[in-house]
């Protein structure tokens, strides 16, 4: 059990936070009078209720909710976002790398092409034994 000066030191707790709210409540509404062009000391009322309808979403709503709003796979599918992002840019960097400058062979790549094609009479895949 609780003795006294416990319980006197969670009721103090409690009604602090209680005056702390009461406060950040007043800030809260004098901002929203500012924000409507009305005067501090004029009364805000509202018309209607507060109360919403009952929701009855689906499994289905409540499944793609939950999965939108998670950070993680936000974060993951913003990675996957980039990685394909940068997948295209160097597949589009290739094609058009090929179409400026075809593939150039050095001197000996050459040298082992035309033998090849003096050998056989057309290119072959394999270098011929000399």
């Amino acid at each position: 059990m609780l003795d006294a000066d416990e319980v006197r030191v969670e009721v103090n707790r409690i009604e602090s936070l209680r005056i702390d709210y009461r406060a950040k409540a007043e800030i809260a509404m004098l901002a929203l009078k500012e924000a409507a062009g009305f005067e501090p000391e004029e009364e805000l009322r509202l018309k209607g209720s507060l109360e919403q309808a009952p929701l009855s979403p689906d499994r289905a709503q409540l499944l793609e909710l939950a999965v939108s709003h998670r950070p993680d796979l936000a974060a993951q599918r913003a990675n996957e976002f980039i990685a394909t992002a940068g997948l295209r840019q160097l597949q589009a960097g290739k094609r058009s790398r090929t179409l400026l400058f075809p593939p150039v062979m050095n001197s000996s790549q050459q040298r082992i092409r035309t033998l090849r094609v003096r050998h056989s009479g057309k290119p072959s895949a394999h270098p011929p034994n000399l």
